[in-house]
């Protein structure tokens, strides 16, 4: 995460930068970054870019964090402060009746039911530090009753329930305090939901255990990780609800396997449960896939979410009650979305002008709009803290210039990395300054940095175009000889409200 309390595009590149931080000898950040928002059941709760955590929705057990009594009040229509998390905040968890955070330091804190992981099983209504989780931790995952945490040697250590396997230790004894999951090593990221967990390793391979751990095998749980199959190299990140697993894999093509929610509306929900199958429809270009209860959520690069499943209390977003077999847009949002968090029966979206929009369910306020509305089949808008404000300062200076911000971008897109990036380069007022700082920021916001949306990032098309439109070229010579037969931002006019877009 960014050192500064600055606005920007903060919690976007806390995975990178603070992998780069740590160290540059593991190789986490260029695999997955942490998210800025995550959704429980029903609760969600969000980074800021001052790094401070906020919470809203359903506060039953105190996962909101917000102190006072158990539950009391019983839930927020608006964002609320976590108690002692109102900075350097680098990472939030949320589970069924609990929350975690990351801080920059590495250290691991939670607040709700059951996960302090000090040894004790209770109510917590505000976070408590675990005390062997202080340093060296890169990201953390929740499921309903367990956590795990991701160290910087890639190995990772859980807590909690372990019914069924979904702490990996070999066991079936709950765990009240971090143990190591058995001969896991050079895991990247790591995904809970439900009774299970799922690691990613070196390459993209994927690891499962506790319950539907995709090895193909007939057996409802795993005491151990195990490889799942199909799924040995390119995955970017996977999704986890109760009884659902899903991968996006390489090219974007979204995998799925577990058991079949109630009523079984959606396409991403076919036999067999035990191996990944591929999801018709979302063959290529995912970028980010989330899981409610009965339905599913997809975007795409140039595209916004796509949602499938049960509907009865708006969760698709298509403006309608009506379950859906195939996918249906959601209504209200803008082509691009960054990242996607489902609790039971709601959504959000995160735009790339960083606003949080969410659908569904609302009884107790999880879509975080300020309203009562019992649900919303359209996307509400909650603007966290502000928008984004500007993701092309990369130096986050008080004009963005091609002889700074414009050089640095196509250095990055180049190869260039460490004092490469910045050498020579006139500073000025910059306030993001140090190379390892601005390398992690550049990483992260790479997905908005395929300006035709092509799918393909790269300097001689994208950089080019970036670099033209900070110099101030427009119609049609800021896309001759640059813009190819695969970009779906063809003219000059929709490059031009792109940029636009990311230079308000």
């Amino acid at each position: 995460m960014l050192i500064s309390t600055s606005k920007g595009l903060r919690t976007l590149v806390d995975r990178t930068v603070l992998c780069l931080t740590i160290s540059l000898a593991f190789s986490c950040c260029a695999h997955a970054r942490l998210p800025m928002i995550s959704a429980g059941a029903s609760h969600v709760c969000a980074v800021t870019w001052d790094g401070a955590a906020k919470c809203w929705g359903d506060n039953l057990s105190g996962k909101l964090g917000v102190g006072g009594s158990i539950g009391n009040p019983r839930s927020f229509s608006t964002p609320q402060q976590v108690v002692g998390l109102s900075s350097n905040v680098a990472q939030v968890s949320s589970a069924k009746d609990y929350s975690c955070a990351l801080t920059l330091s590495g250290a691991v804190s939670c607040w709700g039911y059951f996960a302090d992981a000090n040894g004790t099983f209770t109510y917590h209504p505000t976070p408590v530090a675990s005390l062997s989780l202080t340093s060296s931790v890169l990201s953390v995952a929740s499921g309903d009753v367990h956590s795990c945490a991701l160290l910087l040697d890639g190995t990772v250590k859980c807590w909690g329930r372990n019914t069924f396997g979904q702490l990996g230790d070999n066991t079936q004894t709950d765990r009240p305090s971090p143990t190591t999951v058995a001969g896991l090593s050079g895991v990247t990221a790591i995904f809970a939901g439900g009774d299970g967990t799922c690691a990613l390793v070196t390459g993209g391979a994927v690891k499962c255990w506790g319950v539907y751990p995709g090895d193909g095998t007939n057996a409802d749980y795993k005491l151990v990780p195990v490889a799942v199959v199909g799924l040995n190299s390119g995955v970017s990140t996977v999704a986890m609800r109760s009884t659902r697993r899903c991968a996006i894999a390489s090219g974007g093509e979204l995998k799925c396997w577990g058991h079949c929610p109630d009523g079984n509306f959606a396409i991403y929900c076919v036999p067999p449960p035990n191996s990944p199958l591929s999801v018709a429809g979302l063959a290529s270009g995912v970028v980010a896939v989330s899981l409610g209860d009965n339905f599913m959520c997809a975007s795409f690069v140039t595209q916004g979410p796509v949602c499938t499943g049960g509907n009865s209390l708006g969760q698709l977003g298509d403006g309608t009650y009506v379950n859906r077999s195939m996918l249906v847009a959601v209504q209200q949002l803008p082509p691009t979305t960054v990242a996607l968090t489902s609790g039971q029966y709601f959504t959000c979206a995160v735009t790339a002008a960083v606003a949080i929009r969410c659908w569904g369910y609302n009884a107790n306020g999880q879509l975080g709009d300020g309203t009562s509305v019992a649900s919303r089949p359209t996307a509400s808008q909650y603007v966290l803290d502000g928008t984004l404000g500007r993701p092309l300062a990369v130096t986050n200076g008080a004009q963005i210039t091609a002889a700074r911000d414009g050089l640095i971008l196509a250095r990055y897109l180049l190869g260039m990395r460490s004092l490469e990036l910045i050498r020579d380069i006139e500073m000025g007022d910059a306030q993001r300054i140090d190379a390892g700082q601005i390398a992690g920021y550049l990483a992260a916001i790479v997905p908005l940095l395929d300006v035709d949306g092509d799918s393909n990032i790269s300097a001689s098309t994208d950089g080019a175009l970036l670099m033209r439109y900070l110099l101030g070229q427009r119609n049609q010579a800021l896309v001759t000889a640059l813009v190819g037969g695969g970009a779906t931002r063809p003219s000059s006019s929709a490059i031009e409200a792109y940029l636009a877009m990311l230079l308000p």
